[in-house]
């Protein structure tokens, strides 16, 4: 099963501020960050936020 982060700590494990995890959660298009939403709140897996990030355009590729 996989465990599911909060914003802020997926903040944490991308070492962004809350702000940003925020704002991407709000944007239109195919281009958003993975995100659960499980009725009023946000949730995500790591795993897949970090893919999503390495298919990005000049996304970062390093390994944790």
């Amino acid at each position: 099963m996989t465990d599911f982060l909060t914003p802020g700590e997926m903040a944490k494990v991308l070492r962004t501020p809350l702000s940003w995890i925020y704002s991407q959660t709000r944007k239109k298009g195919k281009n958003t960050i993975p995100v659960t939403r499980i009725g009023k709140y946000m949730r995500f897996e790591e795993d897949k936020v970090l893919e999503w990030i390495r298919g990005q355009k000049g996304g970062a590729t390093a390994e944790r």
